[in-house]
């Protein structure tokens, strides 16, 4: 089954300028699965391993936002460290290596945004948590 294209946007997005900074990478990386407790994700979800949660989003084309630890809207999670962060996050943050490496420009103009402050609500997103990209 291949993934539904990204729903077309009330209007054009922008083309995002390069990443310059050393520390951070053009590319966005979604891991499947931390090894701590995550309250929020469904106890269906919390029962697979990291290659049954990738798995999972392969056949379905689509990634689920949860809300997060510190609460708010639902969100699915990106790092844009580079190749010596994520062996970081790794090697020292309890994540596993399974996950989905994006394009930052892809991600954009699929509806994805910025992090930014508390309380920021994205309208434009479905309120049941499921982007398809």
């Amino acid at each position: 089954m291949m993934p539904l294209p990204p729903a077309p946007l009330a209007r054009p997005r922008d083309v995002l300028r390069p990443v310059q900074h050393p520390d951070l990478s053009g590319l966005l990386t979604h891991f499947c699965y931390r090894n701590r407790p995550q309250p929020f994700v469904p106890p269906g979800i919390q029962g697979m391993t990291a290659q049954q949660r990738l798995e999972s989003i392969l056949w379905q084309g689509k990634l689920w936002g949860f809300t997060t630890f510190s609460g708010g809207v639902p969100a699915v999670c990106f790092t844009e460290a580079t190749l010596n962060g994520l062996n970081f996050m790794i090697g020292r943050r309890f994540y596993q290596p399974w996950g989905l490496v994006f394009d930052r420009q892809s991600i954009y103009d699929a509806g994805g945004g910025k992090v930014s402050g508390r309380g920021t609500i994205r309208p434009d997103l479905p309120a049941n948590g499921s982007y398809r990209g």
